[in-house]
């Protein structure tokens, strides 16, 4: 991984139903800048597999230490690896109250809006070359003006994300710019900014003349927005506009949540993110509480059209494994071969799925479906194109057993499936 220096700080084990992960010490070279941006990696146990990003992005004058690893640890509980990061010149170096400040390289008088939008670039493009990382599933969590930095990026990099989260995002620095100066050139070489981080120029510059709202519409893929119906420093009537200008929007009123949120501001905040995350496929949805869907499917994933999962009930006697399929992802036709016993059951526990034997039509499985798969039949099963999948399967010992596949169903045909 270049231009990236990996420390670990701490393993944390979570239990059985959520997934093991490190926190591991993670800088980056912003090369347009040269400067070092210092953060956190929230890992998960990848088992050789490819997981989603999220990348946060801290509010105005804070740090990646202060709201953040609540967002990282229950995450990366899921599944989910997670970076966090100080922006060059985002804080003071030490808080007001005493507290340690930002970590990373550059004065707050150096820092813009438009300068944390290219650390965050710095940020998306080095986060690509993480050979952990499924690059089709990257996401941004920006709070108050990390969020409008996030807009911003977002914008810019619309293909290259999956999802945008905005937590209380401060679209008003324009707005806010124009009642403190009559013009930009009156900002002085520093300025208090809100009587407490010292700005320069550069930063009532680069927000001046831009419209924020006007790029919005360039990210067409869901974006959450969630805001606080207490918070006194960015006015909700900022967020409505922000949910009426993006073409797909989603937007939850946090009560009682402040400009910030922590305890049960945070735990609405973040269960609204989870979901959000199952509905554009970051995490698994509409699945199973009680069994786990696992982790990426290292054993057999490539016979699958999609992502799968696996997670082991038993190893013992009889294998017996929970398998979670994605929308749209279904296995190959195979057979399980034995010369005596073997073949497989499937139980499905939730969403919907198909189970289909050569020659015959496909049979829809909901939940409490159980398939018995006599030994030497070809078959495949999967997920319904526009649901999640669940099905437990018990591998009935056999002598000889040994399964072979033998390509896909044609998409067009799957397609048929209603």
């Amino acid at each position: 991984m270049r231009k990236l220096t990996f420390a670990l700080l701490l393993v944390l084990c979570i239990s059985a139903s959520a997934s093991a992960y490190q926190v591991i010490s993670t800088n980056i070279i912003n090369p347009s800048t040269g400067k070092t941006l210092r953060g956190l990696l929230y890992m998960p146990e990848t088992h050789g597999a490819k997981v989603p990003l999220v990348i946060c992005a801290h509010e105005l004058g804070s740090n990646h230490r202060r709201r953040w690893p609540q967002y990282g640890e229950s995450l990366a509980a899921e599944g989910i690896a997670v970076y966090t990061f100080d922006f060059a010149g985002g804080g003071s170096k030490v808080r007001a109250d005493g507290t340690p400040g930002s970590m990373s390289d550059g004065e707050t008088t150096e820092m813009s809006v438009m300068t944390e939008v290219k650390d965050l670039e710095a940020v998306l493009a080095e986060a690509k070359t993480w050979d952990f990382v499924d690059t089709s599933r990257i996401a941004f969590i920006g709070g108050s003006q990390g969020g409008a930095v996030s807009v911003i990026t977002a914008s810019r990099h619309a293909d290259e994300l999956a999802g945008l989260v905005l937590l209380y995002p401060a679209l008003l620095i324009q707005d806010d710019l124009h009642k403190k100066f009559a013009n930009k050139e009156d900002c002085p070489e520093v300025y208090s900014y809100n009587g407490w981080l010292d700005v320069s120029p550069v930063y009532v510059n680069d927000m001046w003349d831009y419209d924020i709202y006007a790029d919005m519409p360039k990210y067409t893929k869901p974006v959450l927005l969630l805001h606080g119906d207490k918070d006194t420093i960015v006015p909700m009537s900022y967020i409505e506009r922000a949910r009426d200008t993006y073409p797909d929007a989603e937007f939850h009123v946090i009560d009682g949540g402040l400009h910030g949120f922590q305890g049960e501001t945070f735990a609405q905040a973040i269960g609204y993110i989870k979901a959000y995350f199952r509905k554009i496929g970051l995490l698994p949805g509409g699945l199973s509480t009680i069994i786990p869907a696992g982790t990426p499917n290292t054993i057999a994933g490539e016979h699958f059209t999609g992502r799968s999962f696996l997670h082991p009930l038993s190893l013992e006697q009889v294998g017996i494994f929970n398998v979670t399929f994605e929308p749209g992802s279904y296995n190959e036709w195979h057979t399980h071969f034995a010369a005596k016993g073997g073949g497989q059951i499937l139980i499905a526990i939730s969403g919907r799925g198909w189970y289909q034997e050569e020659g015959k039509p496909a049979r829809e499985l909901r939940p409490g479906d159980v398939v018995n798969i006599p030994a030497n039949v070809k078959h495949w099963h999967g997920a319904a194109k526009d649901s999640w999948f669940q099905h437990v399967a018990v591998e009935v010992p056999g002598e000889g057993a040994r399964t072979e596949w033998y390509g896909f169903l044609p998409a067009e045909e799957y397609a048929k499936l209603k």
